[in-house]
């Protein structure tokens, strides 16, 4: 019984997690739109290298190695930019920070597939602007 709540409470957060993506999707600036991406992109790559298709201890992300990417395709030149460019997902819980500190986050609630679906629909929606 203990293991179908599990699981419920599971499926239950990684529709919260997309329902609150598709929500603020239409109020995100560009360049939200592509810290996003580029923060899925090394989620994702992380998780396939260490076998997680499963959402189980999401993969943090350090954030220093999110603002080095971010200055290089010019997208946020600063730390202070890119944590305001953060806040919108962080506000609707899309985004968190590690219980280690702010120096690690990473995307809740989203397994590989959801997480590939979030990446097209963001850049789909790149295409559009």
């Amino acid at each position: 019984m203990k293991q179908e709540v599990s699981l419920c409470e599971k499926e239950l957060s990684a529709l919260s997690g997309q329902r609150s993506l598709n929500l603020i999707k239409k109020s995100l600036t560009q360049k939200s739109r592509k810290v996003f991406i580029e923060l899925a992109l090394l989620q994702l790559d992380k998780m396939k290298s260490f076998g997680k298709s499963k959402k189980q201890n999401p993969i943090d992300i350090e954030f220093r190695v999110l603002a080095r990417i971010c200055r290089e395709k010019y997208i946020a030149h600063s730390d202070t930019i890119l944590r305001s460019l953060l806040q919108e997902f962080l506000d609707h819980a899309i985004i968190k920070y590690s219980a280690a500190g702010n120096n690690y986050l990473c995307i809740s609630s989203m397994n590989m597939e959801e997480m590939e679906k979030a990446i097209e629909s963001m850049e789909a929606d790149e295409e559009l602007d």
